[in-house]
């Protein structure tokens, strides 16, 4: 019984009806499936038809961006073609008529000991006490000025400092004048003008912005308003000497020449004898003050007198980065044997008190006497030996030293690991120094470049008898004070006298 109704079942399930059924619903699916397929199909024309307008669009929109910035780029090369040939022509009218008259300045420089800063600024028709972003007293300006960095071109808020007593104008990080970050020397300081053609580089406020110019570089500074910088440029133009005393030197500088070596540039006055040679420091030249009042000590006493840049500084040919002691000890000696005649006293300034030292060891017979003023010896192989071992390893591994300083804009100089390694065949402090002629050595106790006690391990060493300390206590490094200036003239003065008249 139970096997024939299974039977049936089984029948039922193929009867031709139930066949037909299941057709009728599989052809109803691929028709729904063909429906839904060219549905999809029409989509995706549309969607490809649409991206290829957006395509054709943007395209376009490229190639009028195209068209847009190379018509603009066209018209820039037009206007700065055309700015730049007035610029041009501004210069050449400009060099034609700094040819013809004095600098873009109101006033000449002002070299009396009684000039009253302050009252000749008044005179002027400036109100010094309504301005109350410039202090001006008799001898001293002081105030905010926001300055242009020499290499990186940035703009810093800096605290300046005129004074007339030191001939200097300095700025500092704030006005608490702790932190000096460098000085111009009147006697470089050749021009002072507003900014008309507008040169310094996305200046804060170029309504507001002047040049002082020397004779290495421009500086530009942004004063805090119109009446300010009025009153800096004139203040700064009293103790502009560069014009009057830098291009007169400029005119007179010669050069000597040497083969397969670079030319040196050197300014020398004939006269009696001993003459007089000045060594400058590092990275200094022949026009610092030292130097140009021994010049006009020695015009003035009718003796010979010769001042010169190393090969790499100032006006010398060369690469400084090249140098090393050794070859500005060459230097030396060549000047000495090509260019003078008779004995010389030698008056060597920081690591020129070096080259002195090592030139007198060299040339006994020429040399008559020394002058050290802030004598580095062996400054720079006594520092790095004084840095951690980690430091000096990275500096050799480096080849590289980067030795601070608060004389340029970078806060330090590079110094090449090689220059120590050379530097340290020429170190005079490890043994007696056979030096036997009189010996002067002058050294500021405020002096945080080389400690004063370095003069006195100096003269510790120095065989001569005749060998005299003097300690300014308020001496700095580079010793440019007026009364400092006093001091070297007075000691080169009594040692001609002592040479010539014994």
């Amino acid at each position: 019984m139970d096997s024939s109704d299974s039977m049936e079942t089984s029948i039922s399930a193929c009867s031709p009806d139930n066949i037909s059924s299941a057709s009728t619903s599989n052809i109803a699916k691929i028709e729904e499936m063909e429906r839904l397929l060219k549905e999809a199909n029409a989509e995706r024309a549309c969607l490809l038809e649409t991206r290829e307008r957006e395509m054709e669009l943007k395209k376009q929109a490229l190639e009028e961006e195209k068209r847009r910035r190379e018509e603009l780029e066209k018209r820039l090369q037009e206007e700065t073609s055309r700015r730049q040939k007035l610029i041009e022509k501004e210069v050449k009218m400009r060099e034609k008529q700094r040819a013809q008259a004095r600098p873009l300045t109101r006033y000449l420089p002002v070299r009396k000991d009684d000039f009253n800063l302050r009252s000749h600024i008044d005179s002027a028709g400036h109100n010094t006490e309504t301005c109350y972003h410039v202090c001006v007293t008799e001898k001293t300006c002081r105030g905010f000025l926001v300055k242009m960095g020499g290499k990186i071109k940035t703009w810093k808020k800096r605290w300046f400092v005129f004074d007339r007593n030191r001939r200097t104008l300095s700025y500092y990080a704030d006005k608490h004048e702790a932190k000096l970050k460098g000085v111009l020397y009147f006697q470089a300081i050749e021009e002072v003008y507003y900014d008309h053609l507008k040169n310094a580089h996305k200046s804060p406020n170029p309504s507001l912005t002047f040049s002082v110019k020397t004779h290495d570089r421009v500086y530009y500074m942004v004063a805090p308003s119109p009446e300010a910088m009025r009153i800096w440029m004139d203040v700064i133009v009293t103790g502009a000497e560069g014009y009057t005393q830098f291009m007169l030197q400029k005119s007179s500088v010669q050069f000597l020449s040497r083969p397969d070596l670079p030319k040196l540039a050197y300014h020398s006055i004939k006269g009696k004898s001993p003459g007089v040679i000045f060594l400058p420091g590092f990275a200094s030249n022949m026009n610092g003050e030292k130097a140009v009042a021994l010049e006009d000590f020695c015009k003035s006493l009718g003796h010979s007198y010769l001042r010169f840049d190393y090969t790499g500084c100032g006006a010398s040919e060369g690469e400084m980065e090249m140098c090393t002691i050794g070859k500005w000890k060459k230097d030396v000696l060549t000047v000495i044997d090509e260019l003078t005649e008779g004995p010389q006293i030698l008056v060597g300034s920081s690591m020129g008190g070096w080259l002195m030292l090592l030139v007198a060891i060299a040339r006994p017979d020429r040399t008559a006497a020394l002058v050290g003023v802030s004598t580095a010896a062996d400054h720079f192989v006594s520092v790095f030996k004084s840095l951690p071992i980690e430091a000096k390893k990275e500096i050799e591994e480096k080849g590289v030293w980067k030795m601070a300083t608060k004389y340029n804009e970078e806060g330090f100089y590079n110094i090449s690991y090689d220059f120590i390694k050379e530097a340290e065949n020429h170190c005079v402090l490890h043994s007696p120094i056979p030096v036997t002629c009189p010996v002067r050595l002058i050294h500021g106790m405020k002096d945080d470049t080389v400690p004063w006690h370095v003069s006195i391990q100096v003269a510790d060493r120095i065989l001569s008898p005749d060998l005299d300390v003097t300690l300014r206590k308020h001496g700095q490094h580079r010793m440019s004070d007026k009364d400092d200036l006093k001091l070297l003239v007075y000691t080169v003065d009594d040692l001609i006298d002592k040479l010539t008249t014994n």
